[in-house]
Parts: structure tokens; C-alpha cells; sequence
């Protein structure tokens, strides 16, 4: 094993030479930071949100932070969701208002299937959409 050329005896020994490799005392690793909060995937558009506070209102615009937030981890505009489990600071039945109200406003699309979660689309004006969410 000595004459591993990548052992430690052997890099130190090429930096006696032309070539000048870091020791391994030198090496520094990089301690990756992790994102504890939850955060928003971008780009978001702020017409979206401001129209959901003008149709729902406040209860409208926590939602809407909460399904674009769901929007980024699926990494798609269109995704399931489990509206009882959904958490957003409201009762079920004001959930479920304000996701008709959405819609109704052309802010989301929902998608009802027999037996399986509802299915959210965000839906985006062509000119406010400049990226993959």
C-alpha cells in the first residue's frame, strides 16, 4: 500500500516537487448548511397573491402561501393535496370556502377524482409565469 499514489505519504511527497498539493491537515470541509423554516420555491408572482386577499382575504392569502409552498416541494404547478391535513391555520369547511373562492377568482384549478386526493393546479398568466415554479 505504500505505493498507493494517493496516499497521504505519497501527496506530501509530491509537494516537494513542481507540483504543490494541500496537505491534509489543510483541508477544510465545508459544513453544509440546511434550510430549517420552510420557504417558497420562486419565482411567485405577487399579482396571484394580491388578488387572493382581494377574493378571500386574509384566510385566502395563508392559503395561497400554503399551496404555493406545496406547489415547490412537488415541483409542479399541479399537485395533490389532503384538505383535512393541510395546514393553514383554518377549519375544514373555511379551507374548503376558500378554495372555491380561489377558484372561482382563476387563481387554482381543482381536480376531483373518485378515491383518490384533490388534485391543485395554480394556474399563472402566460406573462407572469417565467419559470418552472
Amino acid at each position: 500500500m505504500e505505493d498507493d499514489e494517493f496516499s497521504i505519504e505519497a501527496l506530501e511527497a509530491h509537494n516537494q516537487g513542481d507540483l504543490f498539493l494541500p496537505s491534509v491537515d489543510n483541508v477544510k470541509i465545508k459544513n453544509k448548511t440546511f434550510q430549517t423554516e420552510p420557504f417558497l420555491r420562486g419565482p411567485v408572482p405577487m399579482s396571484w397573491f394580491i388578488k387572493a386577499n382581494e377574493v378571500a382575504g386574509g384566510n385566502g392569502l395563508m392559503l395561497g402561501l400554503k399551496l404555493w409552498w406545496l406547489s415547490g416541494m412537488a415541483r409542479s404547478r399541479t399537485f395533490s393535496v389532503n384538505v383535512r391535513r393541510l395546514e393553514a391555520g383554518q377549519s375544514l369547511i373555511s379551507k374548503r370556502r376558500m378554495l372555491k373562492l380561489l377558484e372561482g377568482a382563476g387563481l387554482i384549478k381543482r381536480i376531483h377524482e373518485p378515491g383518490k386526493r384533490l388534485k391543485v393546479e395554480l394556474l399563472v398568466k402566460k406573462q407572469e409565469a417565467r419559470g418552472p415554479p
